[in-house]
């Protein structure tokens, strides 16, 4: 919940460091950490649906959908608004093709997004044409990774669409 009594929610892939428990979880398994005032955090874990049901469900909502039969999964009937903005500590993996001044670039970017740099990671360059970067933040909001980003891809360096994902702490 926001200071202005909105609600932020966000689905997505994270990067779990190691640290947490969630990062030992294994094979099928689910699980989900709930943080409240009254039990500060609790976790929720047991083995997923598996491969075969998994794909029964999705064939049967894509038949369904086809059908015109679909209607909103989640139906929202509270009467807060719903606020798309998360706050994090974002993992962002860019590819590039190196060439002179694209750490300087990226810090540029960054600064023009207002985002502070938590790491900047490249490995020994093997391929000067086909390059993997990695920069993680400092807390800082999802749009303003997405702008960031959206300059990114524009750069002559740039190869491809980032991968981001926020980190879960």
């Amino acid at each position: 919940r926001n200071e202005d009594g909105s609600i932020s929610a966000y689905v997505s892939v994270c990067v779990v460091p190691f640290s947490n428990p969630l990062s030992r979880l294994g094979g099928p398994m689910n699980s989900i950490e709930v943080t409240s005032r009254n039990c500060n955090i609790t976790q929720y874990s047991g083995p997923g649906a598996g491969r075969f049901p998994t794909a029964n469900s999705a064939v049967n909502d894509m038949v369904m959908i086809a059908k015109g039969q679909s209607s909103h999964p989640f139906p929202i009937t509270a009467d807060f608004p719903i606020n798309p903005e998360v706050k994090g500590r974002f993992y962002m993996r860019f590819t590039i093709r190196d060439s002179l001044g694209v750490v300087r670039i990226f810090g540029e970017l960054a600064e023009k997004a207002g985002i502070s740099i938590h790491s900047l990671l490249q490995t020994p360059i093997k391929d000067h044409s086909h390059v993997p970067m990695v920069l993680t933040t400092e807390t800082t909001t999802l749009s303003a990774v997405k702008a960031m980003c959206s300059e990114v891809v524009k750069q002559p360096f740039n190869l491809e669409e980032p991968l981001v994902m926020p980190i879960f702490e």
